[in-house]
This record gives structure tokens, sequence and C-alpha cells, in this order.
């Protein structure tokens, strides 16, 4: 799940928990009780995607990790071979650039860790003269294994999402279902107990979680207008002070301490069509937007 998911269902916990301490007037409501056997549903739903789609990445990060060893071991076996032959040959630089042990492969980030491997690997291919204990089909054994590496570590985001458990790609309509449910349920509340301790409660229970502690926080969450994921790429720049922000890993950006009043924005990413985007910022408050960008 990502932040702005996180914060959501965190938000509709919240509002659940209400009925702990106000369950009469709650349930006095007409029309409530559909709201609340609707908000239990969607928070079910959602923990039930989550769990899943939770249990799927773990299984994508371990099958990675298995497939780096896996490449790492192949190279050093055939390195320990070839190097044999290097010192027999007395050729000192061929045999220092097959001594590296198997942390040099499995113990890197996954870029470097294939950088490696292939470099390796192209290094004993170009001198199967010299090391003649090592065969083509091995070094065909040790392309194999790197692109087993490689098909994982750099498969498109569309092949990613093709891969989740069915049922994960729901959490971002369940959010956007339990943000109505939320809203419904807040109307309901005002209309019938306006200016009291729960409508007073309500409103503070059902802010969305924001770790943002100074005042007039704008935040963009930045995604695909088909597919809802998160654009690590993009970028925002306040047009005022040309200040520009790149988003983190879960498309968030975060702009702190902007002028109150309408604001102007630039989102943008390559391969995306450019998008502006005025903020109004109220003072002392933090605005969330949700910013879909279409493939140019």
């Amino acid at each position: 799940m990502r932040k702005r998911q996180i914060s959501g269902y965190e938000a509709g916990k919240r509002v659940q928990a209400l009925w702990v301490e106000h369950a009469t007037d709650l349930d006095s409501i007409e029309d409530m009780p559909d709201e609340k056997i609707l908000l239990d549903k969607t928070l079910d739903k959602i923990e039930t995607a989550a769990a899943i789609q939770s249990e799927d990445i773990k299984g994508e990060a371990t099958l990675k990790e298995e497939l780096k060893e896996a490449m790492a071991k192949t190279i050093v076996i055939y390195s320990l071979r070839g190097r044999v032959k290097a010192n027999q040959a007395n050729n000192a630089p061929l045999a220092q650039a097959l001594s590296h042990p198997f942390s040099y492969y499995s113990q890197v980030d996954a870029e470097l860790a294939f950088a490696r491997a292939t470099a390796t690997k192209d290094k004993i291919k170009s001198n199967l003269t010299i090391l003649t204990n090592i065969t083509p089909e091995n070094v065909i054994e040790m392309e194999k294994a790197i692109n087993n590496f490689k098909e994982v570590i750099t498969a498109p985001e569309s092949s990613k999402e093709n891969q989740k458990v069915t049922g994960t790609d729901e959490i971002e309509i369940l959010t956007n279902e339990l943000d109505q449910i939320i809203m419904n349920i807040g109307d309901l509340i005002h209309s019938y107990f306006p200016d009291s301790v729960l409508s007073r409660q309500f409103d503070a229970q059902s802010k969305i979680g924001s770790t943002v502690t100074r005042h007039n926080h704008v935040i963009f969450h930045i995604e695909t207008a088909d597919t809802h994921l998160p654009i690590e790429t993009a970028t925002a720049t306040k047009i005022l002070t040309n200040q520009t922000i790149t988003a983190d890993q879960d498309g968030m950006i975060e702009f702190g301490t902007v002028r109150a009043g309408k604001q102007e924005f630039t989102i943008q990413a390559e391969g995306y069509k450019t998008k502006t985007a005025f903020v109004i910022v109220t003072r002392g408050t933090t605005t969330e937007l949700v910013i879909q960008l279409d493939k140019l």
C-alpha cells in the first residue's frame, strides 16, 4: 500500500472506532447502519487485499534474491576454475580479475550485481584460449544465469503489475470508496448532531494522517492515469518560487511552508504530458491532491 492509501485506511479505522463511544447516537441516525456496514466491509477488503499484496511483493523480492545468488554462484564457480588456468599461464592480471568472492556479486544492489557478473563473464569469454578448462557451454550457463536475474530487475511496470495476485489492484478503488463512505458518515453526523462533541470528534478522527508538522503544506501524489501506479520520476515546480521537488518511490511530493492563497504548480515526468495544478492553500492546513498524468 502507498502512503496515501495507508493514510486513508487509518482514517477509516479511526472513524470506525467512534462506535465504541457513540454507538447509541450513531445507530439512531437514519441511513447510518447501512454506511456502517459499508465501512466495515470496505476496511476488511482493504486489509485482505493489502495482506495478499504484501505476500506477493515478498515473493517477488525472494525470487530476485534467489536469482542473484544463483548468478553469483555460477560466476564464482567458473571464476575459480579459470583462475587456476590463469595462474598456470602466469597471467597475473587475468587471475586477479577472476579473484572476486561470492559477496562481490551478492552483497550489492541489483544493478551493480548485474554489471559485475556481466563484466566477469565477458572477461572469461574473451580469454577462452587461455582458460581452456572452461567451455563455450559453460559461458552459455553463465549468460543464462545473468539473463534470468536481468529479467527480474528490468521487468516493465506493466509486467510487474500483471504479476500481482488477483485482487491486490483493488486497493486504489477501495480507498476511493472508503473516502466516499467517510464523507457520507460525516454528512449524516453533521446533519443530525451539529455542533456536538460527536461532530467535533468525527472531524478530528476523519482527517487523513500526515507526518507534517509545519504549516501550509501541499502534498502531491503523482500516479499514472491508466494504471494508478506511482511515478517516481515525476517532478513538481512551484511557479511563484521556481522550486522543484522530485517524487519519492511512492510518487509523493511535499512542499512545506507554502504561502496561503491560490498557488500554481507544474507537474511533469518523462514520457508523460505536463499538467498544471492550481491549489488553494489555507493557512495552518495541509492540502493533499492526487495528480494523474497521461502518457504522451
